[in-house]
């Protein structure tokens, strides 16, 4: 069970990169970001305005 959390970090956590860089993320890229939702309140408040910066650009449709 423990494994899908790590999972799930790191695909959020290189997707965001991805879409940022507009390529594919390297571990070096996101490392940071993985960390960054482990700790959700404070990881959460960095990350969120990067989001939100994505989908008021129009970069967020999927």
């Amino acid at each position: 069970m423990k494994f899908f959390l790590h999972l799930k970090h790191y695909f959020i956590a290189k997707a965001l990169r991805s879409v940022e860089k507009k390529r594919s993320a390297e571990l070096s890229d996101y490392i940071g970001d993985f960390f960054l939702l482990w700790f959700l309140p404070v990881g959460i408040w960095f990350i969120q305005p990067r989001i939100n910066k994505i989908f008021n650009l129009g970069n967020g449709s999927l």
